[in-house]
């Protein structure tokens, strides 16, 4: 069984690979520093720069559509459950 010094050590070298990790995956690409996005004192763009952004774009369209026919017909299943209630009460 080995000494808790080793313990220790093992514990602190897992730590920061994982706190390298994170740093490196929270990193800027080296493509993305120059961008209009990221750059200061430039204006920000709306349109999608890379693929994966266009992608991001489109779900969060599709999202957004799919939450408003969601609201729509749960307003038409609670008048429908509020119209039977009524009628059961009755």
């Amino acid at each position: 069984m080995r000494n808790w010094r080793g313990k220790m050590l093992m514990t602190l070298v897992v730590y920061f690979a994982g706190f390298a990790t994170a740093i490196y995956t929270l990193a800027p690409a080296s493509d993305e520093v120059n961008s209009p996005r990221t750059t200061a004192g430039r204006e920000l763009t709306e349109q999608p720069q890379s693929k994966g952004d266009k992608v991001m774009a489109r779900l969060g369209e599709d999202i957004q559509k799919y939450a408003h026919l969601a609201q729509e017909k749960a307003v038409i299943v609670k008048t429908l459950i509020e119209s039977k209630l009524e009628k059961d009460s009755n």
